[in-house]
């Protein structure tokens, strides 16, 4: 469909955007599989270690560990065939990630609960957590070390 005036192209582009948000769902909120916030995940991460369930508590823990965007870009075509644009929509505010979880994190991957034992990704957290000022990520960082030394010795 060829515009017959500008004003025509503005309304046939917001149209087409409309259209994308509605039926890609980021109008709706994050765009997490889940759904949740990292504030609920970590909430809800921290639950189910309570409970024992160390694995659901890992998945939690990572999603509560990412920021969330509050933008979305959105590739809107040319109406008239030639190169389209993207464009930046706000579907919501920024969402800053939780520090905490990251120290939870590498206390999972320390002592290979719900997770794989991997002592890089455990440095990797508490290192996020220790650079956001995470009370106790100084003391887990020498335990991580302390393992690497001792898995290298023996």
């Amino acid at each position: 469909m060829k515009p017959k005036s500008s004003k025509q192209g503005r309304a046939v582009t917001a149209l087409m955007v409309s259209a994308v948000l509605a039926l890609s769902g980021c109008a709706t909120g994050p765009s997490e599989p889940t759904g949740l916030l990292p504030q609920d995940a970590y909430v809800r991460g921290m639950i189910a270690l309570s409970k024992g369930d160390a694995a659901t508590a890992a998945q939690l823990l990572k999603i509560a560990s990412t920021p969330v965007s509050g933008t979305t870009m959105i590739y809107v075509p040319s109406p008239t065939g030639g190169y389209g644009t993207v464009n930046r929509v706000r579907t919501g505010p920024d969402v800053p990630a939780i520090p905490e979880a990251d120290l939870e994190l590498a206390r999972l991957y320390l002592e290979g609960r719900g997770v794989p034992r991997d002592l890089k990704k455990a440095r990797h957290h508490a290192e996020k957590a220790r650079n956001s000022g995470v009370p106790g990520a100084g003391a887990l960082l020498l335990d991580i070390d302390a393992a690497a030394r001792k898995d290298g010795a023996g």
